[in-house]
C-alpha cells in the first residue's frame, strides 16, 4: 500500500502540472494572469476528490446491498480519484466548480461500473488502468462539451 500511495501522489501532481500547464493561457492577453492556471488546478482537485468520495461511496453501498462486509478501499480511492482527474482534462480551465465536481463523480461512478464488469469477465486489469482512463475519458469527457460552455449554446 505505501508504493500504491506514493504512485498516486506522483499522479495526482503530475495531473494537476499537466492540466495546468495545458491551458497555455496564462500568457493570454484576455484574462487575468493567472485566472486560468488557477482554476484548472482547482477543478482538477475538484474532479479528482468527487471521484474518490463517490468510487467509495458506490463501494460501500454495493457492499451492503449484497450483504457482503463493507470495507473502505484505499485502491478504489486512489482509482477514482485518477479517473476524476483523468476526466478534467479536456476543459478543465473553462468548467464551473460544480460541473467538476458532477463529471468527477460521474467518473468514480463509471471507474467502480467498469472494474466490476472487466473482474465478472475475468479480463486481466490488476491496476484498473482501462477502468481509470478508458470510461471515465469517455463519458464525462463528452460532458464536458456541454457544461463548459454556459449559456453559449
Amino acid at each position: 500500500m505505501p508504493v500504491a500511495s506514493l504512485g498516486a501522489f506522483i499522479l495526482f501532481l503530475g495531473f494537476l502540472a499537466f492540466n495546468g500547464g495545458s491551458v497555455l493561457a496564462i500568457v493570454d492577453g484576455s484574462t487575468d494572469i493567472g485566472e486560468a492556471l488557477a482554476k484548472s488546478v482547482m477543478n482538477t482537485i475538484i474532479g479528482g476528490a468527487a471521484g474518490s468520495i463517490f468510487a467509495l461511496g458506490i463501494n460501500l453501498i454495493v457492499a451492503m446491498i449484497y450483504g457482503e462486509t463493507p470495507y473502505w478501499s484505499l485502491l478504489i480511492c486512489i482509482n477514482g480519484g485518477l479517473a476524476g482527474m483523468v476526466s478534467m482534462c479536456a476543459a478543465c480551465d473553462a468548467l464551473n466548480t460544480g460541473a467538476a465536481f458532477g463529471i468527477g463523480a460521474i467518473a468514480g461512478l463509471t471507474l467502480y461500473w467498469v472494474s466490476t464488469v472487466l473482474k465478472k469477465l475475468h479480463v486481466d486489469d490488476p491496476l484498473d488502468a482501462f477502468a481509470v482512463i478508458t470510461r471515465p475519458q469517455g463519458n464525462p469527457s463528452l460532458l464536458d462539451d456541454f457544461v463548459h460552455l454556459g449559456g453559449q449554446l
